[in-house]
């Protein structure tokens, strides 16, 4: 051993083999110690790569569980990039003080809640404004995870059954993937399925870069979440953000909705989405929905998927439930057929 290694003891410890071979046999085998009885010839390559096997099946590892484990640390979700994060994550800045309040998405043909969408809200109520005009360029990105967090938390705390839907501000993600680093850990921490994650980027910002918005989408993607662009028909972009990226999801705007059973207009616009949605395969989901005829003329259209103070309003950490009234209303008045009510809080789909 003194031969090859140059050591004064016959006695081969950890700390020495490092030292001399240069070899990160720390970080693999913690504590231990071999005694190697092999007698080794002239020092070279080969013999050193034996000597190292030798060590390593001593202590009940070999090679190919040295390259596993290497593996294995290699293909975690975070990369070494992730896990460092972009230079926004390092950045201390001070937020308002905020929560979240839901508003259930209803399939009206199965009678389930297909999702519930967070909304941003003041502590002790109030609307979303309040929060909003305190955003700046300084903490938006802070703002965007902080809001992903809380979304995450209070929907595991509540014990969320359906998907959750979540917006977020696209020029306020630097790097798609370790932006994602607080959102995966946030849902691993309390259990909430990545799959059961629907992102929604508003038609109402523009989008600084197109391409960095598509790149964003597919990373979501990769990772099993869902994607949507909320407020589809009254915002910036329109069509060019549908002709650059497909999403999962197409959230028509309360201004293409309202009163469009009694408005020509609005319903030949809304034909026109509905099926280049369904030659794209997205589905579709009917804003701001306030009255029952409203409901019934969507419904006419094809349109299954509500949202809006017909069924129910945003609730302050609570997850609402559709009443007998509204579900009993729009079923005589209009011949809608939904279940029963109260509306359970299933994933449906």
């Amino acid at each position: 051993m003194r031969w090859l290694l140059g050591l004064s003891s016959p006695r081969i410890g950890i700390t020495e083999l490092k030292r001399s071979l240069h070899f990160e046999v720390n970080a693999l085998i913690p504590n231990v110690n071999c005694y190697p009885t092999v007698k080794f010839g002239r020092p070279d390559v080969r013999h050193l790569v034996i000597y190292i096997h030798i060590f390593l099946r001593a202590n009940r590892y070999s090679f190919s569980q040295v390259q596993r484990r290497r593996r294995t640390r290699n293909a975690s979700p975070m990369n070494k990039t992730v896990k460092s994060g972009c230079k926004a994550c390092q950045t201390p800045v001070l937020l308002p003080e905020f929560t979240m309040a839901f508003q259930p998405i209803i399939d009206i043909e199965s009678g389930h809640t297909y999702a519930h969408e967070a909304l941003v809200r003041p502590l002790g109520g109030g609307g979303a404004a309040e929060i909003l005009n305190q955003i700046n360029q300084e903490n938006r990105y802070a703002f965007d995870q902080a809001c992903r967090v809380k979304a995450i938390e209070l929907a595991a705390k509540l014990r969320m059954q359906s998907l959750l839907s979540i917006n977020f501000l696209p020029n306020a993600v630097y790097q798609p993937a370790a932006c994602l680093r607080k959102t995966f850990d946030a849902a691993q921490r309390v259990g909430f399925p990545l799959h059961h994650l629907v992102f929604e980027v508003t038609e109402n910002e523009p989008a600084r870069d197109v391409g960095h918005l598509r790149n964003i989408f597919t990373e979501y993607r990769r990772h099993g979440m869902l994607t949507a662009i909320d407020d589809f028909g009254a915002g910036h972009s329109g069509l060019n953000m549908l002709a650059e990226f497909q999403p999962d999801i197409v959230k028509i705007d309360m201004a293409l909705t309202r009163n469009i059973d009694a408005d020509r207009v609005r319903r030949a616009i809304v034909r026109a989405v509905l099926l280049l949605c369904a030659e794209l395969n997205i589905s579709v989901i009917a804003e701001g929905i306030e009255s029952a005829e409203e409901a019934a003329a969507l419904r006419d259209m094809g349109v299954r998927l509500f949202q809006g103070y017909l069924f129910a309003k945003p609730m302050l950490e609570q997850l609402p439930s559709v009443s007998h009234i509204v579900a009993k209303r729009v079923r005589e008045t209009h011949e809608i057929a939904l279940i029963s009510p109260p509306f359970s809080r299933a994933a449906g789909g």
